[in-house]
């Protein structure tokens, strides 16, 4: 999750968090404003299962991807000016081959 300003902008993760517990979700967007402590992490035992093959099938796919066009990778965790730069060069890719 990255808050700026009046921009919240939800990850993958977070969505997956919401479809699980609203209320993670939300007390996780407290943390992000200051209003509160972060949120204990839930506990998902089959999450922990499927996460190493997700990883493997992730990897095999961008490998691919590197293989047929340039790939812009955005780091997971980015400030503001972060974010810009990932908008920034993903857009110079558009369209290239």
């Amino acid at each position: 999750m990255i808050v700026d300003h009046d921009t919240v902008l939800l990850t993958a993760s977070d969505l997956t968090v919401a479809s699980n517990c609203e209320w993670q979700l939300l007390a996780s967007l407290d943390h992000e404003l200051g209003r509160r402590d972060r949120p204990p992490p839930e506990d998902d035992a089959m999450l922990a299962r499927t996460a190493e093959p997700g990883e493997r099938h992730e990897a095999r796919i961008l490998k691919g991807l590197r293989q047929q066009c340039p790939v812009v990778e955005i780091e997971k965790l980015f400030d503001a000016a972060g974010q810009v730069a990932a908008i920034v060069a993903t857009r110079s890719q558009g369209g290239r081959r």
